[in-house]
């Protein structure tokens, strides 16, 4: 009732408001949390990250949609179905974060995942995460194998109420298969060939249908019913080849488009296929149950059913051609790209064979994937790009190699994985140096930089971002020259450095002034701030402290004004304003746990402890 699938952006912001409205929960900033949240699935490639609200980290996402579910069914067990979570590994992140936040908070939520084993193999990542879930003592992981012989002739015999001989034969035709089992008796009864016999569904007439070998061969047989429908009125031994070719030609293209069909988008393949109005087949793909309609989209009934058309279209080798033609109307319905554009685009040019064409689109979409914190998916788009240079036999040091390991490299440093970080950089910086040394050099060394840093390196760490600089300085890009002075400026600050920290932050902020980057230019702010702390200027350091957190408040950048709370508190504790200090630190706990960001939090929390120790306060702050 609450779908949100095909809505526009201001529509889908009143749905989400109506019904949080309605479960008493009245604030903006969760309203607008949850729309961000619905609205790559909600919007499609009309989406763009942070267009309602901009999560600073995957974990403030889970955080407000799981506050989300216990204010609206905290009264109630609620039941949370995944399906297919093979495809991504969002859902199944989210569950783990469910089941270590619900030993803290408990909460009535059961969540049902479902994935399958030949797909989940194809994602490593995701076949961890299913094995880390499983081995939690409140989850259960159910194999759910071919049904047992007996099962097979109940679920025959008594829920689809087939009698005798009918009945053996399917159950044996199936081989424990329930999907086979439901969609053949299925077809028969949209076929009109059952009819009631003394204790069950018998075979009407004289003539017997073949029984298919499998799902595949099913679905084959529905789809070509569906062809008879589309064709109606004329006998098939009449209709014309090509006409029939045709409208299995429109399903091939649905397909194509992936598991939801935009209609804007399947109507431009169809009319450049020669036809103009594609409703009936349509249709007839809903008449059948093979299909259900949403609000501009549609989908077909089961993925296996796509699964099948797709199978058709390979072994007509017209595939490759559909995809290709998916790729230029994506291309031509949006010079610009969208958000997931690219990454489709990229997709449909691999499918296609048009392995040039499919890099650059590839490394947009990962480097897409990554700014939300997607990392799998963006990994994913790595390989196949990967693949694609595979297929054009390009060396290992070609550039294009050398600009995928380098965001891969990235990614790694990114989720903590500092050993594979660093061995990807050193590779990307010796295959550089015998190359192009200038265009990765940078990049290499400021990934090294990180890890040296995370590390705990840190006079490691500030030789690498002295030689990455000299490289970005001559190379580029701009805003990747003033990210690399501030995390120098930072490890400086670390180290007692205070000068050169203070010129390093300095010359980052006019970059990020010049470039337009206002929240790196924040943020960087905050740094200057800690420098003149730690020289003594705690006036200057008030007034840097209190415009960031206007700034923050005034564009609803929560991560950043809790970061200026938590700054501000240690000022105003060098001025012994003690309560003033305790206030922010408060509000910088609340932004940091509002967002999900608990290690902030708890930095927060310590240096309030802290603050009441030297208060002398005898409270016992927990």
């Amino acid at each position: 009732a609450c779908s949100c699938l095909g809505l526009g952006a201001a529509e889908l912001l009143e749905r989400v408001t109506v019904i949080l409205e309605s479960a008493g929960i009245d604030s903006q900033a969760e309203r607008h949390a949850v729309a961000e949240f619905l609205a790559p699935a909600a919007l499609g490639s009309d989406y763009s990250p942070g267009m309602f609200h901009e999560f600073p980290s995957r974990a403030a996402r889970f955080s407000s949609l799981f506050g989300v579910l216990r204010r609206v069914y905290g009264t109630w067990p609620l039941i949370v179905w995944l399906e297919d979570v093979h495809w991504g590994t969002d859902a199944l992140q989210f569950t783990r974060y469910a089941l270590e936040r619900a030993r803290a908070e408990p909460f009535r939520m059961l969540v049902v995942a479902t994935a399958r084993d030949d797909l989940l193999v194809e994602s490593p990542e995701a076949l961890r995460l299913k094995q880390e879930l499983c081995l939690d003592e409140t989850a259960e992981c159910l194999h759910l194998g071919p049904l047992p012989d007996r099962a097979s002739r109940q679920l025959v015999g008594s829920l689809l109420h087939l009698e005798g001989d009918l009945a053996e034969l399917v159950s044996a035709r199936s081989g424990g298969n329930p999907l086979y089992a439901t969609q053949l008796v299925g077809d028969w009864v949209d076929r009109g060939i059952l009819e009631v016999g003394g204790s069950g569904f018998v075979l009407s007439g004289a003539d017997q249908p073949d029984v298919p070998d499998d799902v595949h061969a099913v679905w084959v047989q529905r789809l070509e019913r569906v062809l008879d429908e589309c064709t109606a009125g004329v006998t098939r031994s009449t209709v014309p080849v090509a006409e029939r070719i045709q409208v299995q030609v429109l399903l091939e293209l649905a397909a194509a488009l992936g598991g939801r069909v935009d209609m804007a988008e399947w109507v431009a393949l169809c009319s450049a296929a020669g036809v103009s109005d594609p409703s009936p087949v349509l249709e007839s793909l809903l008449a059948s149950r093979m299909a259900q309609l949403d609000v501009g989209s549609w989908s077909f009934s089961q993925s296996m059913l796509r699964d099948s058309i797709e199978r058709l279209a390979r072994e007509r080798t017209r595939w490759a051609s559909h995809n290709r033609r998916c790729a230029d109307m994506l291309e031509q319905r949006r010079p610009v790209p969208h958000w997931g554009d690219s990454e489709r685009v990229g997709r449909h040019r691999f499918e296609g064979a048009e392995f040039d064409a499919a890099l650059s689109p590839l490394l947009r979409g990962a480097r897409e994937r990554m700014r939300v914190e997607e990392f799998s998916a963006a990994l994913g788009l790595l390989a196949l790009f990967d693949r694609a240079l595979d297929q054009l036999k390009r060396p290992q040091e070609d550039p294009r190699r050398l600009e995928g390991l380098l965001l891969q490299a990235d990614i790694n440093c990114t989720r903590r994985e500092l050993n594979e970080a660093e061995d990807l950089a050193n590779r990307v910086r010796a295959m550089a140096d015998r190359g192009d040394p200038q265009r990765f050099g940078g990049g290499a060394l400021l990934v090294l930089a990180r890890v040296h840093q995370h590390q705990g390196r840190l006079h490691s760490a500030l030789k690498d971002y002295e030689d990455a600089q000299r490289s970005l300085r001559a190379t580029g890009p701009k805003h990747q020259l003033a990210t690399c002075l501030t995390e120098q400026a930072h490890a400086r600050l670390e180290l007692g450095r205070l000068d050169p920290a203070w010129q390093a932050f300095n010359e980052a902020q006019e970059i990020f002034e010049e470039v337009g980057q206002l929240v790196p230019w924040a943020e960087n702010q905050l740094g200057l701030a800690r420098v003149a702390l730690r020289q003594g200027d705690t006036e200057y350091a008030l007034t840097l402290c209190r415009r960031v957190r206007a700034f923050a408040a005034r564009e609803s950048l929560s991560r950043v004004e809790g970061a200026a709370c938590s700054v501000l508190a240690e000022v105003q504790m060098a001025n012994h304003q003690l309560a003033e200090a305790e206030q922010s630190l408060d509000e910088s706990v609340e932004l940091f746990d509002q967002l999900g960001l608990t290690r902030r939090a708890h930095q927060s929390r310590s240096l309030k402890v802290l603050l009441l120790l030297e208060s002398g306060s005898c409270l016992l702050y927990t």
